[in-house]
């Protein structure tokens, strides 16, 4: 469940909102990586008053909180199902210079030679 940001107000009543140099430093990132994940739709939740960008404490804590992750015991991991390429059988043979297609010369040339032998 999200908390409610405007239950979480400071002491003067009002809602704790840091500037994104606040946030940068809380995080431990920088202020432009704040801008990519904006613009990407990731990060914390921001408000935008005007062109101020405005981030709610509560709001940058419990989406630190969210980025936990619990490590998985060795037993509980997945093993990778890769199956063995045999590289004899799996190379594509490139009969022609251009990935499989005669290029425009090679078929004048071919015109040419079957021409000639009429």
């Amino acid at each position: 469940m999200k908390p409610n940001a405007w239950e979480h107000t400071g002491p003067n009543g009002l809602l704790k909102l840091l500037t994104i140099a606040e946030t940068a430093s809380l995080i431990q990132q920088s202020p432009g990586t704040l801008a990519s994940w904006r613009c990407a739709g990731k990060g914390p939740a921001f408000y935008k008053l005007g062109r101020k960008i405005l981030y709610s404490e509560v709001d940058v804590l419990a989406w630190i909180a969210n980025q936990r992750v619990e490590p998985l015991l060795s037993d509980q991991r997945s093993k990778p199902t890769v199956e063995p390429v045999n590289f004899l059988t799996s190379q594509v043979v490139r009969k022609y210079r251009l990935g499989g297609h005669k290029t425009q010369r090679m078929r004048r040339e071919e015109r040419e030679r079957s021409e000639g032998d009429r």
